[in-house]
């Protein structure tokens, strides 16, 4: 019986890690279709970034929800909901006949995709024991990582034999078989919050979630001091303030303020953070470089990224031996100086540099987002306990997601701005016209003039790509520091010893330690 219940575990983390692995993919594989889409339904620009905004934001304001949601109906019936929803709107954007329904499917989509990964993860962190929670967490986090550098890889093998709904009908079979394994193999939630549903805390975590996100995404194009930019970030942290100030007062709050004075839920899910903005960064960055400085498609860019995956498949699987034989905290640290180490190695790419200082940077930042995010997560949701699980998660992920958010609109804005500058004495006795086509990308700098300025492009995007590698290092050893004050030295608890961040009409088991 308890051979075939252990089978069991590690069936269902199979079964939520491809589910969690096509969310992951979908972030990125529409990016290399996004051309033929333009072509089929006649989307302008505008359009297309809304194709591909449109799930971030829906994908960004529902974690808290989904984590909501399961935590009072089950996690096993809302689950399967979303990879209800999630397989649909895949199928109802395959054959959209125009942008706005696109956009619809894609929003749906999102909605779809918050409730797996949130709901995912908390069903890793009540299904396996702590001797095997880390463990457990390190591959589904690699199945999450792992999709997005694989996206535009998935795609261009895609769009080579069929058209651009071929990104979408992907999703649709392999749905629709994780949703008929996890109908048998899944089981419902012993333990829920039965706290009343906060409904004005949700609609002010929802509304400043949206705003502010969508502020980093108009930020690098309108500018971080436009006044478009000023005002949503004023009106989300607006509407944040409110929230804080609903929460406390509230009985029943959403987010219990007792989650981040426990220093094992605010340590790690900071090192969560940390380390997505350092994988948000390579994958951002790196494959850019390929792609328009070494000139290579987007199937090879995607090729020269395995190595990272490499070292995150042997890095969360060495997380949990650490995570044993160490502790908790010494393991994150270790992982987050791995992760520097590593970024500042890709800091020192040029043009001319060879292919292996970027695979050891890769296989470094890869060892270290395993180590960190498998011990920093499981140190988290340890801190929450199983009835709140689908809570922690939701936090955590929406946490992550903001991070992300964020990554890419500052670094976004870094690498432009450090490329116009390195160009710019390149463009001297050019048209106007011309100048400002190559000092808005390298893509333009490739078409405006001869040689000379491609060379020069090159070595000037380069140079930015470089910077933005450094930052991210630098990100992460202050990250480092601040994990090293923020979370407790020793052994973090055991599932079982863990207390209930407990709403008034319930008590938790035993006081914080």
């Amino acid at each position: 019986m308890d051979e075939a219940r252990n089978r069991r575990r590690w069936w269902v983390l199979a079964v939520l890690c491809l589910a969690v692995f096509l969310v992951s993919l979908d972030v990125t594989v529409l990016n290399i279709a996004l051309p033929e889409i333009s072509g089929a339904l006649g989307a302008t620009t505008a359009q297309l970034q809304w194709i591909v905004n449109a799930y971030t934001l829906s994908y960004a304001a529902s974690m808290l929800p989904a984590g909501l949601l399961g935590d009072r109906l089950g996690t096993k019936r809302v689950i399967l909901a979303g990879m209800v929803l999630f397989g649909a709107a895949s199928a109802l954007a395959a054959v959209s006949p125009s942008v706005g329904v696109l956009i619809a499917a894609r929003a749906l989509q999102g909605i779809g995709a918050a409730i797996l990964l949130s709901l995912s993860l908390a069903i890793v962190t009540t299904t396996f024991a702590a001797h095997e929670r880390v463990r457990a967490i390190g591959v589904f986090t690699a199945a999450v990582a792992a999709g997005m550098p694989l996206g535009p890889l998935a795609g261009g093998l895609l769009l080579e034999n069929y058209s651009w709904s071929s990104v979408f009908w992907i999703n649709v079979p392999l749905v629709a078989m994780c949703l008929a394994i996890g109908v048998f193999l899944l089981r419902e939630q012993e333990e829920r919050t039965r706290a009343p549903i906060d409904f004005l805390g949700a609609v002010l975590s929802v509304f400043s979630i949206v705003v502010l996100i969508y502020a980093f995404i108009e930020a690098p194009e309108r500018g971080w001091w436009s006044g478009r930019t000023l005002t949503l970030t004023v009106v989300a942290l607006v509407a944040f303030a409110c929230f804080i100030w609903w929460e406390r007062r509230v009985l029943h709050p959403l987010v219990p303020g007792s989650l981040f004075r426990d220093r094992r839920f605010t340590g790690g899910s900071v090192a969560a953070v940390i380390t997505t903005v350092a994988l948000i960064g390579i994958l951002f960055a790196i494959p850019q470089y390929f792609q328009a400085v070494l000139d290579e498609g987007a199937l090879e860019a995607g090729l020269r990224l395995t190595p990272m995956m490499g070292g995150l498949l042997v890095g969360g699987a060495l997380s949990s031996r650490l995570d044993g034989w160490l502790g908790s905290k010494p393991t994150i640290l270790s992982g987050l100086i791995l992760n520097a180490a590593g970024l500042f190695a890709l800091g020192s790419i040029t043009v001319d540099r060879g292919y292996a200082v970027v695979v050891i940077g890769l296989i470094a930042v890869g060892l270290g987002f395993g180590i960190t995010t498998a011990a920093a997560i499981s140190t988290a949701t340890a801190a929450v306990g199983n009835r709140s699980a689908g809570l922690g998660s939701a936090v955590i992920n929406t946490l992550r997601q903001f991070g992300g958010a964020f990554a890419v609109a500052v670094l976004g804005s870094l690498l432009s701005a450090t490329y116009a500058d390195r160009l710019a004495p390149a463009l001297r006795g050019l048209p106007p016209a011309a100048a400002a086509t190559a000092r808005g990308s390298i893509v333009g700098a490739n078409e405006v003039a001869g040689d000379g300025l491609r060379q020069a492009a090159g070595v000037a995007f380069a140079a930015g790509v470089a910077e933005v590698m450094v930052a991210c290092a630098v990100v992460a050893l202050a990250g480092g520091v601040l994990c090293a004050w923020l979370l407790p030295g020793g052994r973090h608890p055991l599932p079982e010893e863990t207390t209930q961040h407990a709403t008034p009409d319930e008590p938790a088991a035993a006081d914080m330690r």
